[in-house]
């Protein structure tokens, strides 16, 4: 997950859970203590402590919600399902401004397309009024 924190949480930090699928039931006992709650869900670290394996080290973090419950996440198992929330708030912000642009692209997509129909039908005699100008005619529009 983009921005997610693996390693780099820090106590007193805010942390969201949000857009997290938790898929097959045999994968989600290793996430139940997030999997339980509502997203976008946020969390305060409140201790953040390095653990090591012969092999590797990792965080494991205690997370408090908004009602004040404690749990523990080690972060190989859920430190990637885990973001910052100034760079949650970011990303949301970004994809908000994506979304607007996209719309606005296919509103003008749609206009160009609208414009090049009217021609065409123009060309071919067909005439083309506005609503008032129906209305004027005594045509009546169906709406």
């Amino acid at each position: 997950m983009k921005d997610a924190i693996f390693d780099k949480g820090k106590v007193n930090d805010i942390v969201v859970l949000d857009n997290v699928t938790f898929g097959k039931e045999n994968i989600f006992a290793k996430y139940k203590k997030l999997a339980k709650y509502e997203q976008p869900a946020f969390f305060t670290i409140v201790a953040a402590v390095q653990l090591s394996t012969e092999d590797e080290k990792f965080m494991s973090y205690t997370l408090r919600d908004s009602q004040g419950i404690e749990f523990d996440v080690r972060q190989p198992d859920s430190g990637w399902l885990l973001v910052e929330v100034n760079n949650w708030a970011k990303n949301k912000e970004e994809c908000y401004k994506d979304s607007i642009y996209n719309e606005q692209v296919k509103i003008n997509k749609l206009s160009h397309q609208n414009e090049i129909l009217k021609e065409i039908l123009i060309k071919q005699g067909i005439r083309i009024v506005s609503q008032a100008q129906a209305k004027d005619l005594g045509i009546d529009i169906k709406t």
